[in-house]
């Protein structure tokens, strides 16, 4: 190094203070102390520094190398201090003589105090930088490993495998360019290293030491998981694809620096491309609805009860792990997540506010300054629904045909069941038998003794239901259901109908629509009709009439039952597993105000028998009235 030369004066060296260097790290101090190897002069001052400052001998630092790392530890640890002259400051040479002068004569007073940092090396005068520095030296340290390590590894490439939560390499000790003008080294900033499947694209840069002229970067991978843009340039794009990572960090871009008349140093980033994908956990405790899209989960919903939780199953490709995201609601008022720990699938818990009805989006955010979100599901807040249900077998020992087929049916024990179901909308039915010991009750209903109830749409049941309705007693505001053996529902003509006709009115305000067959009139009288459409009280029919009926004539409307107070619901010939699953459906209509739909998956389809008993998020459609019914969002809470 060239320098020029510090005033001597009383056998001080005077410096500036911005020419002295106190603080080094172990790379940069083994760097600049490898500079003297090749001066011979030099390295006899430093030898005898070093021994001086350890209190060993000269001979005890048998090879340069060992003495290079004495010296720079020496540095590291502020037993010396280096001057490094500021070009910026340096003056014309001949404002400082290249030798120093001569002693001055010390005055009579007190010799002036020597300056507060020690002297130390410089490779112009070798004598004199011996003296500084056995000036400056003291104590004895064994030679660092660290300083071993880095000297042995100093111009390999190094391995840039960060963690996701990315933050830039730390900078490297400002360079000195005259002392070594082809660096080792150059910092990359990669923001995050875990990047999303067919996600956004990330920038990623690399820069010079401080004090390095710049040189030019090429960047290079063989992997198919990611693509590069501007690739010859500090700043690279990568574009992650449709596939994840076989592994973590599998995906290698190699980083090659160049400048004309150094050596290339070349450094690798290691990436993740992960998936996370949301779906039912086997241990959700309320619902989670697909929307009949199972290879689409980004249309997927999951609700859980207010101030308590449910699961969510996580799975997540490509190598990275769940301690790699953050999972967060937009409103955490309305939901919070427990955070998962360091593997790649689980369960992951959701915890509900206080809302009595309200949503928000669950994201798994990538710990990165990006945040991207990975994946998202729609999260629904309720307030359970609680029906209290009193289910009453009612028959008429007056009329045979009434008699129950499943009189020691026990509906109560179904209320597990039906929970398991009905949880998936945040509902519950506590569900108790009418009866002592779940008897059957004895009520006289059947007043036209036809072994049925006759049930009066038009007047919302008429005197067999207003009898039922009188004998079970003692229920407060539950839901009452009646069972029954036989039902007969009945609209009546408010009018004559002729042969001919091909519309008819009856005495209801309201017609439900049917796809069934209905009868018109009794016995040789009767006739079988079907409904083309309606409106108001007057029904249009598919076919003319073929007889004659009189004001008064019933219609007769096939139902398995009717939403009441009390609900009907008659046996007829459907098995017991059915009718438990009618006493929901009912209840629904009555307790939940859901409409009949048509779809076999949901206990409120139309018709008795169906194969599945869910409640849905996504939109079901009416079997009356056209339209769709969300059942989540219409049940009151």
């Amino acid at each position: 190094m060239n320098s020029t030369r510090p005033a001597l004066i009383q056998g001080y060296y005077f410096f500036q203070r911005e020419e002295m260097r106190t603080h080094w790290d172990s790379e940069s101090a083994l760097r600049y102390v490898s500079a003297f190897k090749d001066d011979p002069e030099a390295m006899k001052n430093l030898r005898l520094l070093a021994s001086q400052g350890s209190g060993n001998k000269v001979s005890t630092f048998a090879s340069d190398d060992q003495l290079i790392e004495r010296v720079a530890q020496m540095l590291t640890s502020g037993q010396i201090v280096v001057a490094i002259p500021n070009r910026r400051l340096r003056r014309p040479p001949n404002l400082l003589p290249d030798r120093a002068p001569p002693p001055q004569q010390a005055p009579a007073s007190k010799p002036s105090e020597p300056p507060e940092d020690s002297p130390t090396l410089t490779n112009n005068d070798a004598a004199a930088q011996a003296e500084a520095l056995k000036a400056a030296a003291a104590g004895r340290k064994a030679f660092c490993e660290e300083c071993e390590r880095l000297k042995e590894g100093a111009s390999a490439k190094k391995q840039a495998n960060a963690p996701a939560k990315d933050t830039p390499e730390k900078s490297a000790a400002p360079v000195d360019a005259d002392a070594n003008p082809c660096p080792a080294d150059f910092v990359i900033n990669a923001p995050c290293r875990i990047l999303k499947v067919s996600g956004g694209a990330v920038q990623m840069s690399a820069t010079e030491l401080p004090g390095v002229a710049a040189g030019t970067y090429a960047w290079t991978t063989t992997s198919a998981k990611i693509r590069l843009t501007n690739a010859n340039t500090s700043t690279v794009t990568v574009t992650p694809q449709a596939n994840p990572s076989a592994s973590r960090e599998a995906e290698i871009i190699t980083v090659t620096r160049s400048a004309a008349g150094c050596p290339d140093v070349v450094k690798t980033v290691n990436l993740t491309v992960a998936k996370v994908t949301f779906s039912a956990s086997a241990a959700q405790r309320f619902g989670y609805d697909n929307f009949d899209t199972p290879a689409d989960p980004l249309d997927d919903h999951i609700c859980t009860k207010k101030s308590d939780h449910t699961f969510l199953a996580v799975v997540i490709a490509g190598g990275a792990l769940g301690t790699d995201f953050d999972f967060v609601c937009d409103d955490p008022a309305i939901c919070t997540a427990v955070a998962p720990g360091g593997t790649a699938s689980f369960d992951l818990r959701l915890d509900g506010g206080p809302p009595t009805s309200d949503h928000t989006t669950l994201r798994a955010k990538v710990k990165c300054p990006s945040a991207e979100s990975f994946a998202h599901i729609d999260v629904r807040v309720y307030k359970e629904k609680v029906v209290e249900v009193v289910v009453a077998k009612v028959y008429d020992s007056t009329v045979a045909g009434t008699t129950l087929s499943f009189a020691t049916a026990d509906y109560a024990s179904h209320a597990p069941t039906a929970n398991a179901k009905l949880k998936e909308a945040v509902v519950k039915f506590n569900i108790t038998n009418y009866a002592a010991a779940n008897a059957t009750t004895d009520v006289h209903y059947d007043l036209d003794g036809n072994a049925a109830l006759s049930f009066d749409i038009g007047r919302d049941g008429g005197a067999e239901l207003d009898a039922i309705k009188r004998a079970i007693t003692g229920t407060g505001t539950k839901v009452r259901v009646a069972m029954i053996r036989n039902l007969r529902s009945f609209y009546y003509l408010s009018a004559a109908a002729a042969i001919g006709d091909r519309t008819i009115t009856v005495t209801a305000g309201r017609v439900f629509d049917t796809r069934t067959t209905l009868i018109l009139g009794t016995g040789a009288a009767a006739e079988n009709v079907n409904i083309a459409r309606i409106a108001g009280s007057t029904i249009t029919l598919t076919a003319a009439l073929t007889k004659a009926h009189a004001r008064g004539v019933s219609l007769e409307y096939m139902a398995g039952g009717w939403s009441t107070d009390p609900i009907l619901i008659t046996e007829g010939s459907q098995s017991l597993l059915t009718l438990k699953w009618t006493v929901l459906h009912e209840v629904g209509h009555r307790a939940l105000a859901l409409d009949d739909i048509n779809d076999q998956t949901d206990f409120m389809h139309y018709n008795q028998g169906w194969t599945d008993y869910r409640l849905r998020y996504c939109p079901r459609s009416k079997y009356r009235g056209g339209g769709t019914e969300n059942q989540w969002e219409t049940i009151p809470r």
